[in-house]
C-alpha cells in the first residue's frame, strides 16, 4: 500500500485522445500514485496529470509511458509542484477537494494527500477509515461541494452505516464512479464472505475504483468491477447471484431506466438504496421502483436538497421479457 506521507510531485502528460486511458494506466504500473484526466473530443489532444513520489525522473518515467504506449505522448510538463505532507486546511490551490469527515460515527472518509496525523482520533476503537484518490479538477469521480463530499454520497454513506448488520454477503454499487460506496460497504461489512460488485458506464471510473481498493488494502477477489453489458446475465441464475444490499446514486432519467436491472439482481427482502434526485423527483422514482419495492411513503433522509429513500425488495417475480436484449443476455 502506498505510503500516505509521502511528498508528491505533479505533472501533466499530452497524447492522443484514444490513448488517454493507456497512458492512465501505464502510469499507476510504473508507480505513479494517481493519475485522472478530463474527456476530449476524439480529434483533440488529451492531457493526463500524474501524482509521483518526489524522487520519480520524470524524464525517465515519460519515456517509459512513451514506448509503453506506442510513442503517443505528445508533451510532458514539468514537475512544478510538491506536495508535502500537512495539515488539511484547504486552500485555493491545494489539491483536495473534500476535509476529512466521520460517518455515523463509525467511518473516516479523507481524501489521499491528506496528512494522516489530520485526522482526528477515532470516537470509538469501531471507526474505520477509507482513503480516496481525489483532485480539485474532478476528473476522479468523486463528486464534492464546498469541501465535503456530495450530499447523494454522504447519504448513502450514512444507510451502509446504519444497516452494517445486512453487510454479509453481497452488495451492489450500481453508477459506481470513484468505487466509494462498494469500497465502504467492504470495510463496514460483518461477514467475512462480504464481496461487492460495482458497475459504471466509464472504463475510467472503474479503474479508478480500482485504484481505490488498491489504496484501503481490499483484495482484488472481494470487488468485481464491470461495465454494465459485462454483468452475469439475468436469464442465467446461476451465474447471478443475488445481493443483499444494492445501492444507486444516479439523476432520475439515469435510475429509472436501470430499475428492471435493479430489482433482477436484489433478493427478496435485500434492501435498496437510492438517491441523485430531489423532493420533486421523489413521486416519480417511487412510480418507477414500486412494482418491485416496497418503498417508504417519506424521504428517508435529506440533505441539501437532496433526498435518498432506503427500500425493500418484494417478492413480485421478474418480468425479463419486459427487458432489452442486451440487459439479459
Amino acid at each position: 500500500m502506498l505510503s500516505l506521507l509521502c511528498a508528491l510531485r505533479q505533472f501533466s502528460l499530452v497524447c492522443g485522445c484514444a490513448q488517454s486511458s493507456v497512458v492512465s494506466q501505464l502510469a499507476i504500473e510504473l508507480g505513479a500514485a494517481a493519475a485522472w484526466h478530463a474527456p476530449t473530443a476524439p480529434s483533440e489532444p488529451a492531457t493526463v496529470h500524474v501524482l509521483v513520489p518526489d524522487d520519480t525522473v520524470v524524464d525517465s518515467f515519460c519515456e517509459a509511458i512513451s514506448n509503453g504506449a506506442g510513442n503517443s505522448l505528445i508533451s510532458h510538463s514539468d514537475a512544478e509542484e510538491l506536495y508535502e505532507p500537512y495539515d488539511w486546511e484547504i486552500e485555493d490551490d491545494d489539491p483536495l477537494a473534500f476535509r476529512p469527515q466521520l460517518i455515523n460515527r463509525r467511518l473516516w472518509v479523507a481524501p489521499m494527500l491528506c496528512n494522516e496525523e489530520a485526522v482526528p482520533a477515532p470516537p470509538s476503537h469501531a471507526s474505520l477509515r477509507l482513503r480516496l484518490l481525489d483532485s480539485r479538477d474532478g476528473n476522479v469521480f468523486l463528486a464534492t461541494r464546498d469541501n465535503t463530499l456530495h450530499a447523494s454520497t454522504l447519504m448513502l454513506l450514512y444507510l451502509l452505516c446504519e444497516h452494517r448488520d445486512e453487510l454479509t454477503g453481497r452488495v451492489l454499487d450500481f453508477g459506481c464512479g470513484s468505487g466509494i460506496l462498494a469500497i465502504a460497504a467492504l470495510l463496514l461489512g460483518r461477514g467475512p464472505n462480504l464481496k461487492a460488485q460495482a458497475t459504471d458506464v466509464v472504463q475510467e471510473a472503474l479503474f479508478c475504483a480500482r485504484r481505490n481498493a488498491q489504496l484501503n488494502d481490499i483484495d482484488e477477489d472481494r470487488l468485481s468491477l464491470y461495465l454494465p453489458w459485462e454483468m452475469p446475465s439475468l436469464r442465467a441464475t446461476d451465474g447471478r447471484a443475488l445481493n443483499d444490499v444494492a445501492v444507486a446514486n444516479m439523476l432520475p432519467g439515469p435510475l429509472l431506466s436501470v430499475a428492471l436491472e435493479l430489482a433482477g439482481r436484489v433478493r427478496t427482502g435485500g434492501l435498496l438504496c437510492l438517491t441523485g434526485f430531489r423532493e420533486c423527483d421523489r413521486l416519480t422514482v417511487t412510480a418507477g421502483f414500486e412494482e418491485y419495492f416496497t418503498m417508504p411513503a417519506e424521504a428517508s433522509i435529506r440533505r441539501d436538497g437532496y433526498i435518498a429513500l432506503a427500500c425493500r425488495r418484494n417478492d413480485a417475480p421478474l418480468r425479463i421479457d419486459d427487458m432489452s436484449a442486451s440487459a439479459v443476455e
